[in-house]
């Protein structure tokens, strides 16, 4: 096995090979959900400021990509890095491909302490393989955040809440103020700088659209946010268009009863802008202790499909 190490850029044009073997790798599992070349971009683009994203490749005699990982450093110094795979295509797993990408690219720091303040992206109870991967390789297993799912139906019946609007057609007078504002408020726990440049992250990435964010409250003091993210995958024929419900903003003066009436006001807003652009299924994956925001979410049918499990490297011994 050789493994190719580069540098991954956005727009390198290898984003349509890797969301094709994701699509591939995925077929059947929980998670199984549309991969496009904008969602691969999302995944690995590196931000203004990060070194950037390794990309780690194996390729077989005829050039087709069968293998692939990646490593994003951690958005800000004091921040959580991403490694994106390992991703086997289907006819090549158990031949010990994910194994060797995982030592090649901790090797590529010394040993897997040498990598940064890192873990994996989101792996699902039922990927047995993924699980073992890591197990092997002493990683520390982490609880991670939530799968929750549900169907739009085609005709909701009635229009978005009047509390709903969005960024294109009511924008505060600073949206990036307002958006780093609701998002300390959400996750406090988070580096400020991530917060400040929440409205660039989003809308840098190739999926945002300014209609795709839902806003409440008056239009120079939102009191929540949600960003949706329409996607269809043009590399299965059978799987159904989603609507990604990618984060849900809360401002920390709302009681609890407030935060579980405004975040039902962006979901419905949310399913009835998905079945607008086609979607049937509706998507978000969300921290546990986002309770008032899942509550929603599962008064609306979207509700938990699986708790996902996250890696960490071994610290030295």
């Amino acid at each position: 096995m050789t493994v190719t190490f580069s540098v991954y850029q956005a727009g390198c044009g290898l984003e349509d090979e890797l969301a094709r073997l994701c699509s591939q790798a995925l077929h059947g599992r929980t998670d199984r959900r549309p991969v496009t070349a904008d969602l691969v971009a999302s995944r690995l683009a590196a931000g203004a400021g990060q070194p950037v994203t390794l990309l780690a490749a194996v390729r077989d005699p005829d050039r087709r990509l069968i293998a692939a990982a990646a490593l994003r450093w951690p958005y800000v110094r004091t921040g959580i890095g991403r490694l994106w795979g390992p991703v086997v295509h289907p006819h090549r797993q158990g031949h010990r491909l994910g194994t060797g990408l995982l030592a090649a690219i901790s090797q590529r720091f010394g040993d897997p302490s040498g990598l940064p303040a890192v873990t994996t992206t989101e792996i699902p109870s039922a990927a047995t393989a993924a699980h073992a991967l890591f197990t092997r390789a002493r990683w520390a297993r982490l609880d991670g955040p939530l799968l929750l799912r549900g169907p739009i139906p085609p005709d909701l019946g009635t229009p978005p809440p009047a509390a709903v609007h969005t960024a294109q057609t009511t924008t505060p007078t600073d949206l990036a103020a307002q958006i780093s504002r609701l998002y300390a408020a959400t996750y406090p726990d988070h580096d400020p700088r991530t917060a400040h440049d929440t409205l660039r992250r989003w809308s840098t990435d190739h999926r945002y659209h300014p209609s795709g964010l839902l806003l409440t409250g008056s239009a120079d003091q939102p009191t929540a946010a949600a960003l949706l993210y329409p996607l269809t995958n043009h590399h299965v024929d059978d799987e159904p268009s989603e609507l990604l419900i990618a984060d849900l903003l809360t401002d920390r003066c709302l009681t609890a009863v407030e935060q579980f009436t405004t975040c039902r006001d962006l979901v419905r807003a949310a399913l009835l802008h998905g079945a607008g652009h086609g979607a049937t299924v509706a998507r978000a994956v969300l921290p546990a202790h986002r309770a008032q925001a899942i509550a929603a979410l599962d008064a609306a049918g979207v509700t938990r499909r699986d708790r996902f499990t996250l890696y960490t490297p071994p610290t030295t011994s």
